[in-house]
């Protein structure tokens, strides 16, 4: 691209440019952060607005999940959402064996 301006202006489209960037690459990796807890849309948000302090803010920060929306596989012994068809550990499919799962809040 052929930028015409002086250099003062370049310079600051170069700043500005490098600083969405690296606003994108933290909110990104908070978003990879908080998947791994299933909090990936607050992990993006922590980030977006607080950086690397809000990576600590969601690892630190845990959520369990309500018995009443998760179900112990049977297969494997985690903790799955009760709306999932298949646990995302082993793959045991619920929808086949419907009656082999046993749900967490009984």
């Amino acid at each position: 691209m052929c930028y015409k301006g002086n250099n003062l202006e370049r310079g600051f489209v170069m700043i500005s440019a490098t600083w969405v960037l690296l606003w994108l690459f933290f909110a990104l990796i908070g978003w990879a952060i908080g998947s791994l807890k299933d909090r990936g849309i607050e992990g993006l948000l922590w980030s977006a607005f607080f950086g690397p302090l809000g990576w600590l803010i969601i690892l630190i920060v845990t959520s369990s999940p309500s018995p009443k929306t998760t179900v112990v596989c049977v297969s494997c012994g985690h903790r799955v959402g009760r709306r999932e068809p298949t646990c995302r550990y082993c793959g045991f499919d619920f929808r086949r064996n419907p009656l082999d799962t046993k749900f967490s809040g009984d």
